[in-house]
């Protein structure tokens, strides 16, 4: 969307203008001054905004301002599905919705959808359903707008990995990276794809890597990103982020990997950052003040440095081991102080010039959790705490129509069944005469019980049994308060197991935290049943009120059968209301009261196109208040643009022109003029009006919204002129609106543009809708291929040149031979194939000459 700054609030007088024909020529006469006023879009806070008033800036929209402090529950991704699986490990603002990535690649839980929240209505979107993975996230957004997401943990077998992404067509997936097991993320860079990934299984080179596609990730290659003597064992994880620095534009990478040390049957734990300008890889060594080495973790981009995290590695093997961030600017390295001792990522985010950065604290240490902000790295200044239910801990957060939302977790989880699981061990105070305690409800005829297991260091903890208060294994907590054993104090690593038996209806006991408390008032607590979901800051007040300037309407032209109009979104439990005052004079206008639609000060317009009281009619000063209204604690209005329209001869609507042809093409910038109308005279442009008109397209056949860019349009006395994009290869109608009057263009013929991929199908079903296809050994099936440009639309006049492969680890065969395409075949073409060997296969089709251009489909042969 394209923004415009529009300086507090314009008033329009609409001039008419008339034509006359009796010289021949167009002759310009004076008219009337037709009033409007337009309020908004704000790009600043406005003066007459009340102190329970924030801006949404990248909207221009007043909503209710948000408490950081408080945060409260909204959803679980998937209430049907185990509290884990529901954690929100990464949030990602875009299109004004917040992506959610969730899942439980632990206790494999999957599978899952990609869901987005609306915060501006409150709802859940599914935008795919029972995706085949653990858990998906890895949210990435490319320079062209797709948005990637990496499966992370897939449900099919493990010859592939799966990435999806969405053009703005919707989500597709490919699933094409061999023995991806983990995908962690795809982003784009320079016009390629690059993946960080993990596998069990064999790797595609020994040496650290990446995987790279230069063809939309049909196919993928490593990309050896140093050369080294080490045989690479086991590639783990890594994390990427762009940046751009005074001396160009790089990608930086972690990359994380165990060398094998041969005979010594030892491996080596190995951790080194990177980075790329587009054609050579060079490795960054970052050391602390004292010249010690990182373990580096991640690399997060803000403003033109790259911060970089890190676990310093102590000289001496009995210390332990501290944090260390640092930001990068791409010439020097500087420590930011204040993070020393802080694991900073994914604890982090960007807004509105601010670098926001969550102090976790982990449940041992306390329920609270501190946010920070600065500008410069430098200067930190604390919004929190923030207060959190008993045990949790922030996982994720982002900024989403200017409210902070985090993703939650508990203390994950093993479970075992439905009746058994078990906490992640926990560290921290020595244990020094306990009790253990829990909050619970427990039905009818259903019972709950508890055991523990401790020990000085952390891994050993596994190997011991799980004991009761009498320190054997046939006892266990029952009641909420109980000593530990004597035997346990000392020990500083500590586990509980849980049990829960069901009652003849199958309910089971809910778990909400359970808590250990040492004998010096010192505890540890832990969330199980309660915590994992997506939160966000509440509301700081449950109503916020605006007073607009005071506007003069043109002399001869006063109130005459006016209306309010107004843009913004109302969720459930929300309102906006308005009240006007108006008068002849300024200081008259100070002593009347603001009123609603029947003259009392006690109603409000609520409906955008409602008349205006007739009491103001004859009035040259007019000034209006809004209320912003809320009964819920964490949605809120937003009020966007409010339009007075002050005699009901005024606008009649637009005209649009172009140059050229009526044949535009998809994805094509075309300059376009819009002139706006008045309802008297011969429809002649009206001067002095400036405003943002909204801008829509629709489908001329069925009267389907389609895309266009932009979605507004600055009209500067009466004028504008921007460049559009239409994506839908359709014929297709502009249409231009304000304060309801709606204006579409003459037909445009939009064609396909360039051939960009080739989508590829079978004539098979998988297992499940979004699954591969699954064939048997010689089986033939049909090979569809559709050319198509970057916003899906059939490319029907390509004449290129493909070729399909059929892929399976390191095998890799002609599926079709090189085959013409012809302007009769409309952009597709079916082939009939057969595979006469078992496996999933990647059917990989490319076009010789240009060789971004292609498509892939996985394909399981049975």
């Amino acid at each position: 969307m394209e923004k415009y700054k529009l300086q507090g609030v314009v008033i329009i007088a609409l001039a008419a203008c008339f034509s006359s024909q009796a010289t021949g020529r167009a002759r310009m006469q004076y008219g009337v001054d037709i009033p409007v006023i337009v309020d908004g879009p704000w790009a600043d806070m406005p003066a007459g905004a009340g102190p329970g008033l924030a801006l949404d800036k990248a909207n221009g929209a007043l909503t209710l301002r948000s408490d950081m402090r408080e945060l409260v529950f909204v959803l679980q991704p998937d209430p049907d599905k185990a509290v884990q699986a529901n954690t929100v490990w990464e949030l990602l603002a875009h299109d004004d919705r917040l992506y959610l990535g969730y899942g439980d690649m632990v206790n494999n839980l999957g599978p899952v959808d990609i869901v987005s929240y609306d915060p501006s209505s409150g709802d859940l979107y599914r935008e795919m359903i029972d995706v085949p993975e653990e858990q998906v996230g890895g949210w990435r957004l490319s320079a062209d707008g797709v948005l990637y997401s990496s499966g992370q943990d897939s449900k099919e077998s493990w010859t592939f990995g799966s990435f999806y992404f969405n053009d703005g067509a919707g989500w597709r997936k490919r699933r094409t990276i061999h023995m991806g097991v983990h995908i962690w993320e795809v982003l784009e860079f320079q016009g390629r794809l690059y993946a960080n990934y993990s596998t069990e299984g064999t790797y595609p080179v020994y040496s650290p890597h990446i995987l790279v596609s230069e063809d939309g990730g049909a196919s993928w290659h490593p990309e050896t990103i140093e050369p080294t003597e080490e045989f690479v064992y086991y590639q783990e994880y890594g994390n990427m982020n762009e940046v751009t620095h005074e001396t160009g534009r790089f990608l930086y990478a972690t990359v994380y990997w165990l060398s094998d040390e041969g005979d010594s049957g030892y491996y080596e734990e190995i951790s080194r950052l990177y980075r790329f300008d587009g054609e050579i890889w060079e490795r960054v060594e970052i050391a602390d003040p004292l010249g010690r080495s990182l373990e580096y973790m991640t690399v997060f981009p803000y403003g033109d440095k790259m911060i970089v995290s890190g676990w310093v590695r102590p000289a001496d093997p009995a210390q332990d081991w501290d944090l260390a961030t640092f930001a990068l600017d791409g010439r020097s390295q500087e420590e930011i102080v204040f993070l020393r001792g802080k694991e900073f990522y994914p604890y982090c985010h960007v807004h509105d010039g601010w670098l926001y950065f969550q102090e976790i604290f982990y449940p041992e240490a306390s329920p609270a959790a501190f946010l920070y902000r600065t500008r410069d790295l430098e200067e930190w200044e604390r919004v929190g705490p923030v207060e959190l239910p008993p045990g949790v801990s922030i996982g994720a957060m982002a900024f989403a129509r200017g409210r902070l939302y985090a993703g939650v977790r508990n203390n994950a989880l093993a479970w075992f069944d439905d009746e058994h699981a078990e906490l992640l061990p926990i560290s921290g105070r020595p244990i020094q005469a306990a009790t253990l305690h829990w909050d619970a409800d427990v039905p009818p005829g259903a019972s709950l019980a508890f055991k523990v297991r401790t020990s000085s260091y952390y891994w050993d903890v596994y190997e011991l049994p799980w004991v009761g208060p009498d320190m054997t294994e046939d006892s266990a907590f029952t009641v909420s308060g109980e000593p530990l054993h004597r035997a346990h104090d000392k020990d500083s690593t500590w586990q509980v197991a849980v049990y829960r038996t069901p009652n003849e209806k199958g309910e089971r006991p809910h778990v909400r935290w359970i808590r250990l408390e040492n004998g010096d008032g010192t505890r540890v607590t832990s969330a199980l049943d309660e915590g994992p979901g997506l939160y966000a800051a509440a509301n700081a007040s449950d109503a916020g009120e605006y007073v607009s300037e005071v506007f003069e309407l043109p002399r001869f032209r006063p109130f005459e059968n006016g209306s309010i109009h107004f843009e913004g979104a109302t969720p459930a439990k929300t309102s906006v209301g308005f009240q006007l005052r108006s008068a002849r004079s300024r200081r008259w206008l100070e002593r009347a009261a603001f009123v609603g639609p029947d003259g009392s000060t006690t109603t409000f317009y609520d409906t955008s196109g409602q008349a205006i009281w007739s009491g103001h009619d004859g009035d040259r000063f007019v000034q209006y208040r809004t209320v912003l209204a809320s009964g819920d604690p964490v949605l809120s209005p937003f009020l966007r643009k409010v339009v007075i329209v002050a005699a009901d001869d005024g606008l009649e609507g637009f005209a649009v022109h172009w140059k050229g042809s009526n044949s535009f093409r998809a994805g094509e910038a075309r300059r376009i003029v819009v002139f706006a109308r008045t309802k008297v005279g011969d429809s002649i442009r009206i001067a002095r009006l400036n405003a943002t008109v909204s801008l829509s397209a629709v489908d001329a056949d069925s009267g389907e919204v389609v895309p266009v860019r932009p979605a507004e349009i600055l009209l500067a006395n009466g004028r504008g002129d921007v460049r559009v994009s239409l994506h839908r290869a359709a014929p297709t109608r502009l249409c231009l609106e304000l304060a309801h009057v709606k204006t579409c263009s003459a037909v445009i013929d939009v064609g396909s543009g360039e051939a960009a991929s080739i989508e590829v199908q079978t004539d098979i079903e998988g297992p499940h809708p979004h699954w591969s296809p699954v064939a048997q050994v010689d089986q033939a099936f049909s090979l569809e291929l559709t050319i198509l440009d970057r916003y899906r639309n059939i490319v029907r006049d390509y004449t290129g040149t493909i070729r399909c492969q059929r892929r399976h680890l390191e095998s890799v065969e002609d599926t079709v031979p090189a085959s013409s395409f012809l302007i009769s075949d409309g952009g597709m073409r079916a082939f009939e194939v057969a595979i006469g060997a078992s496996g999933e296969w990647n059917l990989m089709c490319q076009d010789l000459q240009e060789t971004s251009i292609a498509g892939a489909q996985t394909i399981s042969i049975q």
